[in-house]
């Protein structure tokens, strides 16, 4: 299948796509279509923008924000893809997508991690919590200092599992580190949901949902889970992964889709619990809600893809996507990408169709 042909088939082709980025530039990444060593995350989406369109722009952040860079491209069609924010510095959200606007181009928000409520961590907890979901109970004052079992340490703010820790034995009086709090460790398998939004806009679907198989895992101690995530898709002892089998309870999913629109994502999504059953149908009492985090990961790629198959396989688009030679995660994200753009379309062009398909 000719590039020309299959590029035809995406809303985005010969439109330029702007990969924002906070000081990477292209010549850095020639090995680009080489994703059998582990994959970097600029590399990856440099993959799914060249899969929709043959004119991609890796463009740091201070040259996007320039004034001359917006006059060159206004009123321009094309797609912003915001890699920025979260990735590198909390006070960056919001700046990639603050522009596009001004360029009347959508922005797709790549990771999630521009989302407040993806970084705040007690943020994520409380709004789980007000959506009648089981939240493991935050350790604070006398609660803490009499505290002696398993707790989890983490950042008050931050993306993914950095700078989290299982530590086993809370010695009684001690202090959190500054700037992160404590939870009770509650035992269960680690569970992580993927969503993606329906096209009603007002409810999301599930896409994967992943379970590990150690009843007591460990899998969102950071330090055991870089371990597992060294060569990305092998795993080592922390747990193996596999696809869980069991439904979601009517009243759990409906506790999930508020979660997710609270939480302001436009598209897609991932929610990480801690799982108390391995097998059947599982309800609120069986999940604990850990946090928000990014999706699709780069480590999961491969589940996350096949998760996307099942929705978009029969068109034109993923037919030619599957036939690349690309990441796995790079297929998805061109997928994910291809299909935000058409639904940010109006009959007029480049403006957006519906407003919850920009980010805050």
């Amino acid at each position: 299948m000719s590039n020309h042909r299959t590029k035809a088939n995406a809303k985005l082709a010969g439109l330029p796509i702007f990969l924002i980025t906070a000081g990477t530039h292209d010549d850095i990444w020639s090995r680009r279509h080489v994703w059998h060593h582990p994959p970097d995350t600029v590399m990856i989406y440099t993959q799914a923008c060249q899969a929709l369109s043959e004119t991609v722009h890796i463009v740091t952040l201070d040259q996007f924000l320039e004034r001359k860079f917006a006059e060159q491209f206004s009123d321009r069609p094309g797609l912003v893809v915001d890699i920025v924010g979260g990735l590198y510095d909390l006070e960056l959200i919001g700046l990639p997508s603050t522009v596009s606007k001004i360029l009347n181009m959508p922005c797709f928000p790549a990771n999630n991690k521009n989302y407040i409520t993806t970084h705040d961590k007690l943020l994520g907890k409380q709004l789980a919590r007000n959506c009648e979901l089981q939240v493991a109970r935050t350790l604070s004052g006398a609660d803490l200092a009499e505290f002696d079992g398993p707790v989890i340490q983490k950042p008050i703010c931050g993306g993914d599992s950095v700078g989290i820790d299982l530590i086993k034995v809370w010695r009684k009086g001690e202090k959190p580190q500054i700037g992160k709090f404590v939870e009770e460790f509650v035992l269960g398998s680690d569970a992580t949901i993927h969503f993606l939004r329906n096209k009603n806009g007002h409810s999301y679907s599930v896409l994967e949902h992943l379970v590990t198989e150690a009843p007591e895992s460990e899998w969102f101690d950071s330090r055991a889970k870089s371990q597992a995530n060294r060569i990305y898709g092998s795993w080592s002892n922390t747990g193996k992964r596999f696809k869980y089998e069991g439904n979601i309870s009517t009243r759990l999913l409906a506790g999930i889709n508020e979660l997710l629109c609270l939480a302001g994502y436009p598209f897609l999504g991932r929610i990480d619990f801690r799982q108390s059953k391995l097998e059947g149908d599982v309800d609120i009492e069986d999940m604990t809600f850990l946090e928000l985090n990014v999706a699709p990961t780069i480590s999961n790629a491969n589940n996350w893809y096949d998760g996307v198959r099942g929705k978009f396989e029969k068109t034109p688009m993923f037919s030619y996507i599957d036939e690349l030679p690309i990441h796995p995660a790079a297929k998805s994200l061109a997928t994910m990408m291809n299909e935000f753009y058409v639904q940010s379309l109006s009959i007029h062009g480049n403006s957006p169709v519906r407003i919850e398909n920009l980010p805050n």
